[in-house]
């Protein structure tokens, strides 16, 4: 019980997050934001990421799937060898992709760079993104 609950728990906070950036990044260009908005933009995609492998962590606990060490690229190759993301029909590549992408964000310092990261997240990220979010709205 206490696994189901941890996991809920999470998609709830991962999903508030996750629309809450799909809506803002389909507001307006990406051009047409301040720096300290593609900051914000930035910090939520790390957020909505960090919040959607630790949902698929906890849910592949309560379903007795043996992760080992727990770090997000363990947890993605857990629910790779497990058959999960194929369930959720997500692309492994792409979300090893994302951990990359939220990595490389600790060292983005320029305009130019954030508009790249932007572009990828707003065309590739989010719609992989709402489909893990979407196999948790079914559950």
């Amino acid at each position: 019980m206490f696994y189901q609950e941890r996991y809920q728990k999470k998609h709830e906070n991962f999903s508030k997050i996750l629309n809450h950036l799909n809506r803002n990044l389909g507001e307006r260009r990406l051009t047409e934001f301040s720096d300290l908005e593609l900051s914000g933009l930035l910090k939520q995609f790390t957020l909505s990421f960090d919040l959607m492998w630790k949902t698929i962590k906890d849910y592949l606990e309560f379903n007795g799937v043996d992760i080992g060490i727990i770090s997000p690229t363990n947890v993605l190759r857990s629910a790779a060898s497990s058959g999960l993301l194929e369930e959720m029909d997500v692309e492994g590549e792409d979300l090893i992709e994302m951990l990359r992408a939220r990595n490389q964000l600790t060292h983005v310092y320029d305009f130019e760079t954030a508009l790249d990261l932007l572009e990828r997240i707003k065309a590739t990220y989010v719609p992989e993104l709402l489909k893990v979010e979407s196999f948790f709205n079914g559950k």
